[in-house]
């Protein structure tokens, strides 16, 4: 016999998922009015689950003033007069399988992911995302893209090869007398074969705000993406919410969990060097800048030096106008979404996107 006081994920194996389903169920078969308010945390073990049927058909009992009516119809030691006892509760929810088959949608039926596995960690969905230039980075058949063993590494174009090369990295050649340090300095020595980004728009694909998506960096717009993968491949749908104007009307609002699962649901985001291509790229435009406003200093004040009419002077002149076009053409100015473009917050970002927990992200070392 199950003891009543097991917990149901740690000690049964049931996830929020099949708690969800379980409660569904119960509800259906008890007619238990929804309650908005529910929260999955509070019923956490068979005990606090009989108790929340008991109190709510003791809440029905006391609501409508008369005497219980029969239960509908159904197995003989859950027929009741007034509540049910705990020991026929108990035993319509020791079958979770068995009751969330026959009252969900096939898309969210139990699967062997799903199944009462005990153990500490169920993987009850995933997201995977490939590299390859001429396909999208989630797509369909990335799975079996994997089992069928198809290389997706592919030879890089000469121009980045070159970006390579301008680098001046040094890399360790080892012979019979020992290492050294040798600078690349030609294109032969750069690498030729790599895994290389697809198609991949995070708004357009996923539903992802294009503000957010300007206020992360690409580990994080993957992160997110297959975030929400996983959630679709665990049978968890996002539902649209809707905000309350000052009419009294609803406007979409966003994407998020259902509300049953929002407190049990948390984030987890681990990557060793995320936000360091954004800093990279913001270093870079900045010192482009510092570099070309000098240079166009230092010209102006040697223009100053000669005649207009000479060749130097018309050199100068045009000199001085392409590096003006080029400063404009950077435009730049520090953008103050920055710090969220650099910091590991993966995580808290597509934590508040779809509305659940937040969980602290790992340490790099951890990834």
């Amino acid at each position: 016999m199950l003891d009543l006081e097991l917990d149901l994920e740690a000690d049964l194996g049931i996830d929020t998922v099949k708690q969800a389903e379980l409660f569904a169920a119960v509800r259906e078969h008890y007619g238990i009015p929804r309650r908005e308010d529910l929260r999955l945390a509070e019923y956490n073990t068979l005990n606090k689950v009989i108790r929340f049927v008991v109190d709510a058909l003791q809440g029905q009992t006391a609501a409508t003033n008369a005497p219980t009516q029969a239960m509908p119809p159904a197995a003989e030691p859950e027929s009741v007069s007034t509540v049910a006892p705990a020991h026929a509760v108990a035993a319509h929810l020791a079958q979770p399988a068995a009751v969330t088959t026959q009252t969900l949608p096939k898309s969210l039926a139990p699967t062997l992911s799903h199944a009462g596995i005990t153990g500490s960690v169920v993987i009850s969905g995933t997201g995977l995302g490939l590299p390859g230039l001429n396909r999208h980075v989630f797509q369909e058949d990335n799975v079996e893209t994997i089992l069928n063993g198809t290389v997706l590494i592919e030879t890089l174009p000469e121009e980045l090869r070159q970006k390579i090369l301008e680098r001046r990295i040094v890399r360790v050649m080892k012979s019979e007398s020992g290492a050294q340090m040798v600078p690349i300095e030609d294109l032969e020595q750069t690498i030729k074969l790599a895994g290389q980004r697809g198609q991949f728009d995070p708004a357009a694909e996923f539903g992802i705000p294009q503000n957010l998506v300007e206020s992360t960096d690409i580990s994080t717009q993957l992160a997110m993406a297959a975030g929400i993968e996983a959630l679709r491949d665990a049978g968890i749908p996002l539902m649209m919410t809707y905000k309350t104007t000052s009419t009294g009307g609803k406007l979409p609002n966003r994407w998020m969990l259902p509300p049953a699962l929002a407190d049990e649901t948390g984030v987890i985001f681990s990557s060793a060097f995320p936000g360091y291509a954004q800093l990279s790229d913001e270093a870079e435009r900045f010192y482009t800048h510092q570099r070309l406003a000098s240079q166009l200093d230092e010209l102006r004040s040697l223009q100053t030096l000669t005649a207009g009419d000479t060749a130097l002077g018309k050199a100068l002149a045009e000199r001085i106008a392409a590096l003006g076009a080029e400063l404009e053409a950077l435009d730049y100015h520090f953008d103050r979404r920055f710090i969220f473009r650099i910091l590991s917050m993966g995580h808290s970002q597509f934590a508040e996107y779809i509305g659940c927990l937040l969980y602290t992200s790992p340490s790099p070392r951890d990834s």
